[in-house]
């Protein structure tokens, strides 16, 4: 019950405009359009749907944000011993609550496996536990959860046996291009912009098969972030939401 009119109040106060957190935010970015990427026209100039809606929450917080570059694996143990205050879009698992808060504000953006235009016929999965009884190579990022099912999947040494990791997804497109793999998964935005700009969307394509449509969200470093600040964060977002904002910053990217 008090923990309930603790955050009650606290609602109170940042609606009224009481709450001013005065602070500055460290998070993880990488080349991942439309999320966060490196301005073409100007290379010192972070942007993406991720960063803008970071920005905007945590100025409207009397905040601002810090940006340092760095793949997902690393974030996720810089998250965890606080030397970043927070990353996006973030799967919320039991393992990652150990040392995460995270927001309440979703994401939707399906990943989906991604082949090349000449195999479109050769590769009909249904699921990817089908990837077991073939020759198919997997290209997948290292330390990225995609879904429970490749999560479950992946501990079988049969299924494990098929994928290629790697850090950096650009480098999963190209080989997939000259086929030293068959197939990347990724986000169905993302996978859209990448392979546009590298110029090899006429050689690839999105296939049916959604490896995962759930949610992903902001997630604070539990040694650095008070349970506040994420309460405060999602009131903000939850209204940006509502009047129309966040969806204006979606629309600018993906279209």
């Amino acid at each position: 019950m008090l923990s309930y009119l603790r955050f009650a109040l606290l609602a109170v106060l940042i609606s009224q405009g009481a709450i001013a957190w005065s602070c500055t935010k460290v998070m993880r970015w990488n080349e991942d359009p439309p999320f966060s990427f490196r301005d073409p026209a100007q290379p010192e100039q972070i942007k993406g749907v991720s960063v803008d809606i970071a920005r905007l929450v945590l100025a409207k917080m009397n905040c601002t944000l810090a940006l340092v570059e760095m793949p997902w694996a690393r974030a996720l143990v810089a998250l965890q011993l606080g030397d970043i205050d927070m990353i996006s879009g973030a799967y919320n698992t039991a393992k990652r609550r150990e040392y995460a808060h995270f927001s309440q504000q979703a994401n939707f953006s399906p990943n989906i496996l991604y082949l090349r235009i000449a195999d479109r016929q050769k590769w009909q999965f249904q699921s990817l536990e089908d990837i077991i009884a073939t020759s198919f190579r997997l290209g997948v990022q290292i330390n990225v959860t995609y879904s429970h099912e490749y999560d479950v999947l992946r501990k079988q040494p049969e299924f494990e046996a098929h994928l290629h990791e790697n850090s950096s997804r650009t480098a999963l497109w190209h080989m997939l291009h000259l086929n030293r793999i068959d197939g990347v998964i990724a986000d169905k935005f993302t996978g859209y912009i990448e392979l546009k700009k590298l110029g090899l969307n006429d050689s690839i394509i999105a296939t049916p098969l959604i490896i995962s449509n759930s949610p992903s969200f902001f997630a604070f470093s539990k040694k650095t972030t008070q349970l506040e600040f994420v309460a405060a964060f999602d009131d903000i977002l939850s209204r940006f939401r509502a009047e129309g904002l966040i969806e204006q910053i979606e629309e600018a990217y993906l279209h």
